[in-house]
């Protein structure tokens, strides 16, 4: 994969990320499980966020491989500091 590439992959999942957080953003929990519809928006954004996580991976098996196993915050910092 590109540089460029993942980039790009890296970039989707920030905006998924804020575009999940800005749905659900002053909705209490009730409110949120209320509403099938921005239910739907937040799993959207989650599904995006798996594709590119996954695009990502593929894409760097090399420096993936060594961090299996680890959470999510220890593969984050790893990709930063090798990607």
């Amino acid at each position: 994969m590109s540089e460029r590439r993942l980039t790009d992959h890296l970039d989707y999942m920030r905006q998924a990320a804020a575009d999940a957080c800005c749905f659900v953003e002053g909705l209490s929990k009730k409110d949120f499980l209320g509403d099938k519809r921005t239910q739907q928006a937040v799993i959207m954004s989650l599904v995006i966020i798996g594709e590119a996580a996954t695009r990502v991976m593929d894409g760097h098996r090399g420096v993936c491989r060594c961090a299996q196993g680890n959470t999510v915050a220890q593969h984050a910092r790893h990709a930063q500091a090798h990607c």
